[in-house]
């Protein structure tokens, strides 16, 4: 299965990413997001505890996103994501994720943030897939 895939838009970035599970699909997008910034890494970080909640997991999503980027964009953290858990808790959903933090040593192209623009969370055949617009 691949992990995501670009796709044409005219002004902004859109990709579709897949996952085997709430946490595989958001792992990836995380990747998805990394690749489009094009950050180099440096010396190696410290563990970065990331906690997000939403009221519905595409909110989550993009919440999850945004948090990314400014990690990146203020503080030049960026690094491989493992998303522990996706929980919900009465009406809002949680994700805990940890990042093994290393200094961002470039950031190529400025993604500005994740987009609620015709996001939807489908699943087809055990496969969940979500389509994202990346404003750059």
């Amino acid at each position: 299965m691949k992990k995501f895939e670009i796709l044409d838009h005219t002004a902004d970035v859109r990709a579709r990413v897949f996952g085997n599970n709430p946490e595989n699909l958001f792992e990836n997008a995380a990747g998805l997001l990394y690749r489009l910034m094009e950050t180099g890494r440096g010396r190696q970080g410290t563990e970065e505890s990331i906690m997000v909640e939403a009221g519905t997991l595409e909110d989550l999503l993009v919440r999850f996103l945004n948090e990314l980027i400014y990690l990146a964009e203020t503080a030049g953290k960026a690094g491989r994501v493992k998303v522990e858990r996706i929980s919900r808790e009465g009406s809002r959903m949680r994700l805990s994720a940890r990042m093994g933090s290393r200094q961002a040593v470039s950031l190529g192209k400025e993604v500005k943030a994740a987009t609620y623009h015709g996001l939807k969370i489908k699943e087809e055949k055990g496969i969940l897939s979500v389509s994202i617009i990346f404003d750059v």
